[in-house]
């Protein structure tokens, strides 16, 4: 009932304790892997924060340059907001150096290939030391501006608009407005004018305002379309008089003007801004030239900036990306979430993912060990039950059969019943079951002073080869009643131990009465021996019995253990002799054990440690 119990107790805790473990290793394993994913979709989430960031911010550079006056491009312009009869000139706000670092400089693509610039009244030319210069010349022959190139060549005339002419007698002439270079061309006559030069006295005065533009935004297929028609409607239609007025106009002349929005564009190592301005069929391209270190590096720095705040690094480029996303405006570049940061999250979640299921495994394992452990020691306490049951039962057959013995002759010397020449017989038989009652006594007493520690050994330095002989002859007569030879190795050089007599006669007494009980062959003979080994002076009782076999060859030592025999199962014993002999050798530092025997048989080899020399 007991060892039941115990068994339900260890199911009742194993079973809601390995449920626990794998219900937790399961949750671990779910956490992990919602935990990836969080992480993933917040990765994606700073990666579209990111690229919204940098595209916005290159569109407001965009849009600041789409925001221009087509006019800004030339070296001077005309201030639409100032009140003049004769149109003012002011130095176009491009003129200078770029307040924005990724911004290089402008220029403009005119219909006859010339390369214009707001940094000076002079067109561009190949050969300048200037770097700003000499970056925008190269620029201008950049292959990916082959298209606006084409199209501004399409262009027959100059971008115009006709304004009323001035009756004068002195100088008849049609006033015809270049809107590409008005107000460099007027900067030049009023210079001119301002050193005395009479016809550009008379030019500036007769020049008015410039046309004031309405902006229109359309693409390049418009404007293709529109040079196509322009070219048609003036090759059919005739030339038109020159309207005239009586006097000088103060309100300049409105005329629409056509801007294609700025769009980015590839150029070989870089990108620039481009978008093409046009009028009744005449167009001129206008570039904004950018730095591409610049522009990478305000990338960089915003994706620093959003970095620290999100705590997820994104970088431009890179090769292992865990997620990418385009820069739109900027062909080639791209952003990128490093693997390398997801890798170390992942790596982190597995580190506490293993911690969290080696922990698991070590609780599972000892559950499983306890499990075990109780199993096993709920089975060892069934077989040690048995084992004692056993040995009461051993006990008391071998204490009845000797007490029987010696009470029937008893009562038969008593009443005169043994013949005379039996009686010396009857007192053998008394002796010899005295004996065996006292060595069984003796055995019981003597293991249970060595389970309470109160066996005390009294070492001698003794002749083990002597001493054994001599105990070895004293048990020659138990050997010779169960019909067993004893043969004691002849005396040879001493070998020398340190032992308790009283305990070297236990051990060689139970080993010969072992091997007289259990030995029984065709060749019944028992060989006592001692040699010198190098574990030490051995004892060594064999027979030339069945043998052990070896699964039994340690368990024969054990507490009431008795080895099964079939062929000895009529044979009763305690199960103590063997047990208290190993426990009698380790008591003085050696070991007993059991082996086969060359030629069959079984051999008990008992060690001891060697005595010190005299």
């Amino acid at each position: 009932m007991k060892s039941r119990a115990l068994g339900v107790w260890t199911v009742a805790v194993a079973v809601p304790a390995l449920a626990l473990a794998i219900g937790w290793a399961a949750a671990s394993v779910r956490d992990r892997s919602s935990r990836l994913a969080l992480e993933d979709a917040r990765a994606s989430r700073v990666l579209a924060t990111a690229e919204e960031a940098v595209n916005v911010g290159l569109d407001g550079l965009r849009a600041r340059e789409d925001e221009r006056p087509f006019d800004h491009y030339n070296h001077y312009f005309s201030p639409p907001d100032v009140l003049a009869i004769h149109d003012p000139v002011a130095l176009s706000p491009l003129a200078s150096a770029p307040r924005d670092p990724r911004v290089v400089g402008w220029l403009q693509l005119e219909p006859d290939g010339t390369l214009r610039t707001p940094l000076s009244l002079e067109p561009l030319a190949e050969t300048t030391n200037d770097p700003v210069r000499a970056r925008l010349f190269a620029v201008a022959r950049d292959t990916a501006l082959d298209e606006l190139r084409a199209l501004v060549a399409q262009s027959e005339m100059d971008l115009v608009a006709r304004v009323p002419e001035v009756e004068d007698a002195q100088v008849p002439s049609q006033v015809t407005v270049n809107l590409a270079s008005f107000d460099n061309r007027l900067a030049d006559e009023i210079r001119l004018a301002q050193s005395g030069d009479v016809g550009a006295i008379t030019r500036v005065g007769n020049r008015g305002r410039a046309p004031v533009t309405r902006r229109e935004v359309v693409d390049l297929g418009a404007i293709r379309t529109q040079q196509v028609q322009f070219r048609g409607s003036r090759a059919n239609a005739p030339n038109p008089p020159n309207p005239t007025t009586e006097a000088r106009p103060v309100a300049p002349v409105e005329i629409d003007v056509q801007y294609t929005p700025m769009v980015w564009r590839a150029i070989e190592g870089g990108w620039v801004l481009t978008r093409v301005v046009s009028h009744e069929g005449a167009a001129v391209a206008q570039v904004v030239v950018l730095d591409a270190t610049a522009v990478r590096a305000w990338v960089d720095e915003t994706l620093a900036r959003l970095g620290e705040a999100s705590g997820v690094g994104v970088v431009r480029g890179g090769e292992d990306c865990l997620r990418t996303a385009p820069v739109a405006p900027l062909e080639g570049e791209r952003l990128c979430i490093p693997r390398a940061a997801y890798d170390a999250t992942r790596a982190s979640l597995d580190r506490e993912l293993a911690v969290e299921l080696g922990g698991l495994g070590l609780l599972a394992s000892l559950v499983i060990l306890a499990a075990f452990a109780a199993r096993r020691a709920s089975r060892r306490e069934a077989e040690l039950a048995r084992q004692r049951s056993d040995f009461v039962s051993a006990v008391s057959h071998e204490l009845r059969t000797p007490l029987t013995t010696l009470r029937m002759h008893a009562e038969m010397l008593a009443e005169g019943l043994v013949p005379e020449e039996r009686v010396p017989r009857v007192y053998d038989e008394l002796s010899r079951e005295s004996q065996r009652l006292s060595r069984l006594v003796e055995n019981v007493l003597e293991v249970s002073r060595l389970e309470a520690g109160r066996r005390p050994l009294v070492r001698e330095r003794v002749d083990l080869r002597a001493q054994v002989a001599e105990l070895a002859e004293r048990s020659r007569p138990l050997a010779e009643t169960r019909g067993f030879t004893l043969q004691i190795t002849p005396e040879g050089e001493p070998i020398f131990a340190e032992v308790d007599p009283d305990a070297l006669e236990r051990i060689v007494l139970n080993l010969i009465d072992n091997a007289s009980k259990y030995g029984g062959a065709a060749s019944k003979l028992v060989e006592v021996s001692v040699v010198a080994s190098a574990e030490g002076p051995t004892l060594v009782v064999a027979d030339r019995g069945p043998g052990i076999a070896e699964a039994q060859r340690e368990r024969v030592f054990e507490r009431f253990h008795r080895a099964p025999r079939p062929e000895a199962s009529h044979e009763v014993g305690t199960g103590l002799g063997l047990a208290l002999v190993r426990e009698l050798a380790r008591a003085h530092g050696g070991e007993a054990r059991a082996c086969g025997r060359a030629g069959g048989g079984a051999e008990v080899r008992v060690t001891f440690p060697a005595a010190r020399r005299a």
